[in-house]
């Protein structure tokens, strides 16, 4: 009986959340009622077959699954895998190109039915998919009676492909005997390199991810395959062999290398790459030269993000050595393209979509600093670190409390978000540092909780979990926690679905307004049905703030103090902010500064909250004759006053998104009225 991957999906699916419907699961993954239940019924009857009892569902209508199937996902290392599961056709290709790319002997498709016991109609069809593959990658693929199916192009491009293929394989079911099988590279081949890859680690003084530390021996054992083979690496890639070959990286790169003779020096220097590509989870010394000039590029983009978010670091230095921790292995990806293309989650977008938008706005010192425009992959990294940073600042708990801790397969940047994430969610625990999957199976350290990414055996109380949760998800993981490991029943309320009921029954003209009064309500009537993270979830946006009354025009200003001042009146008269924050405001900006004009259409001075702030508001200036800034005339001002470091980021997006728009800003231009500005405002705003 085979495990398809539909089925794979769902059974993962229930294991981080057994209270899930089936309504539910149809919704999630696109799947008809019939499609889930079909799914369901071959999921029990793999699981009888191999012993297991099958998945029930009790009175609530929650599934039952027995904790053994939880440390059977876990095993990787079942000599019958492919009698389990069947490769879906995505899988296959994978597979059959990694065959090809690491094979020694001239492969036909009798060697791919052979090895994927499918028919030779199935597999042509998957090496027809393969061409199409191939030429997006700017690659193609050649059969010849004498050798066989090979993949001809950029040897850089290949090996490329080839480490994507390995991660991509390694995540399957049961993805170590895959790459064992097609790549034909013995366990103790495996075990040799590790050990190597070991001495390194001791060496550099760090710890790869354990997603790293699977993929590595494969990507070094093929590479030296493929170099065994003729297929080798050219100069013409510009490789700076002085920038790399003081590394200790490419020092560590002989002992990966013992006993390998007459390897060519661009072959070592590629090698070393792959080390300085690599994700790692701590280090302890860092000791390359260019390691303060990253530190001030970090530094200044902060000052930049800073000054553009209107928000202040707390434990900056702190912040800066983590970010070049990440940022050593990212210098070399960025520097020599090696930066893989993947797609970020939803979730991602919608929870830190303006503070991305701010750091690709900031991004640049660090960009002079490493000579290339950094992709769009890498700077979300950049965001999801800041992020996690700005979640965390503020956590203090010195009480003692239940323990819990994070296990995380990945890198730095996710798995400080993740525990960030988890610690705000959970107050109540103690949380433990985040472990890789390698340093909890050495520790076993004696927590209460442990939430995971991925199955792990322990006898601790098990939560696995996505590595991005949405709002809801959120409240489901809390509510299952909150119930089975402190007995409390927890009541959460669902805002949009109350605003939902009450818009059948009468008209909302202000929907915004009234879901804060809403909130307001419920948490003086029962604070205790309102968490955290709820209030985490209002935001301010522009359309919040924007009001004619807090909107002026004048003709013309006879200096840039007094267009301080006039902007920020229908505040400061409504008391909004005091005269110490408009005070604050002119001895900041004695003149126009470059960081306080946005995309040189609005000028926006600011000031921190405690220089006078009371409450978060915004106020617009139109001078019709405009503010000269270098040699550009400036026609509107504003005054943004924000009450903490969060909850203005999507106001500060929309408005750098307005004043990205040359059209809306030439409406702008001629409006003549308070109320015709808010209204081109509120006709042009990005949420």
């Amino acid at each position: 009986m085979y495990m398809d991957e539909r089925s794979l999906t769902l059974l993962q699916e229930v294991l981080k959340n057994p209270s899930i419907s089936n309504q539910r699961l149809g919704e999630k993954f696109h799947l008809t009622r019939r499609q889930v239940s079909y799914s369901f019924k071959k999921i029990n009857e793999w699981l009888l077959d191999n012993n297991y009892s099958s998945i029930q569902k009790n009175n609530q209508g929650h599934f039952l699954v027995d904790p053994n199937v939880t440390l059977l996902l876990s095993k990787k290392d079942e000599a019958d895998a492919e009698k389990e599961y069947l490769p879906t056709e995505k899988e296959r290709v994978h597979l059959l190109l990694l065959m090809i790319l690491t094979s020694e002997t001239a492969l036909s498709t009798s060697h791919f039915t052979s090895a994927l016991q499918f028919s030779k109609a199935t597999i042509m069809r998957d090496i027809k998919m393969l061409q199409q593959l191939l030429k997006k990658e700017d690659l193609e693929i050649l059969y010849t009676r004498q050798n066989g199916y090979q993949v001809i192009g950029d040897e850089w491009q290949i090996r490329r492909k080839m480490m994507e293929l390995i991660a991509e394989v390694h995540q399957m079911f049961h993805g170590d005997n895959y790459l064992r099988k097609f790549t034909s590279i013995t366990k103790e081949t495996i075990q040799q390199i590790y050990e190597k890859i070991e001495r390194v680690e001791k060496k550099l003084e760090l710890k790869f991810t354990d997603e790293k530390i699977f993929i590595l021996p494969y990507v070094f054992a093929s590479m030296l395959r493929r170099i065994e083979m003729g297929k080798g690496i050219s100069s013409y890639f510009q490789i700076n062999y002085n920038e790399l070959s003081d590394t200790n990286e490419y020092q560590a790169v002989e002992i990966l290398l013992e006993g390998v003779a007459d390897l060519a020096e661009e072959e070592r220097l590629y090698m070393a790459l792959q080390l300085l590509t690599s994700n790692v989870s701590y280090q302890s010394v860092l000791t390359e030269n260019q390691l303060p000039r990253l530190n001030r590029a970090l530094d200044a983009m902060l000052t930049i993000l800073e000054e553009k978010a209107l928000i202040q670091f707390k434990n900056r230095v702190e912040l800066v050595e983590k970010l070049s921790l990440h940022m050593k292995p990212a210098y070399y990806r960025i520097k020599y393209h090696l930066t893989m293309s993947f797609m970020i989650p939803d979730v991602i977008h919608e929870e830190f979509n303006a503070l991305h938008f701010l750091v690709k706005e900031s991004i640049w010192p660090l960009e002079n600093f490493i000579g290339e425009t950094i992709p769009d992959e890498e700077i979300y990294f950049i965001t999801l670190f800041i992020g996690g940073h700005l979640i965390k600042t503020g956590e203090i708990t010195q009480h003692k409390k239940p323990s819990a801790i994070v296990i995380c397969p990945n890198g730095v940047s996710i798995s400080k978000l993740i525990e960030s994430q988890l610690a705000k969610l959970f107050p109540e625990f103690h949380f433990w540092q985040t472990m890789s999957i390698r340093e909890f199976e050495k520790t076993a350290p004696n927590v209460d909780v442990v939430f995971s990414v991925t199955p792990v055996e322990t006898t601790c109380k098990l939560y696995i979990m996505s590595h991005y949760m949405s709002f809801e998800e959120q409240q489901r993981l809390r509510q299952r926690v909150m119930n089975e490991v402190f007995h409390v029943v927890t009541e959460s309320l669902d805002l949009e679905q109350l605003l939902a009921r009450i818009e059948q029954h009468v008209e909302v003209t202000d929907r915004s307004n009234l879901k804060k009064e809403l909130y307001g309500f419920f948490q003086e009537k029962d604070r205790n049905k309102v968490t955290d993270f709820q209030k985490e979830e209002i935001e301010y946006c522009l359309e919040d703030l924007m009001s004619s009354n807090m909107t002026r025009v004048v003709k013309s200003v006879p200096n840039w103090h007094t267009a301080i001042e006039l902007t920020a009146a229908p505040l400061l008269e409504a008391g909004f902010i005091d005269q110490t924050y408009v005070n604050a405001m002119k001895s900041l900006y004695p003149e126009i500064a470059p960081y306080i004009v946005l995309k040189g259409n609005i000028l926006l001075p600011h000031a921190r909250p405690e220089d006078g702030v009371n409450k978060f508001g915004l106020s617009i200036l139109k001078v019709e004759d405009g503010l000269i800034f270098n040699g550009k005339k400036i026609h509107l001002l504003v005054v943004l006053a924000p009450v903490d470091k969060k909850k203005h980021l999507t106001a500060m997006f929309q408005l750098l998104t307005i004043a990205s728009n040359q059209q809306v800003i030439d409406k702008l231009k001629n409006a003549t009225s308070g109320t015709a500005i808010c209204q081109i405002f509120k006709e042009n705003l990005t949420k």
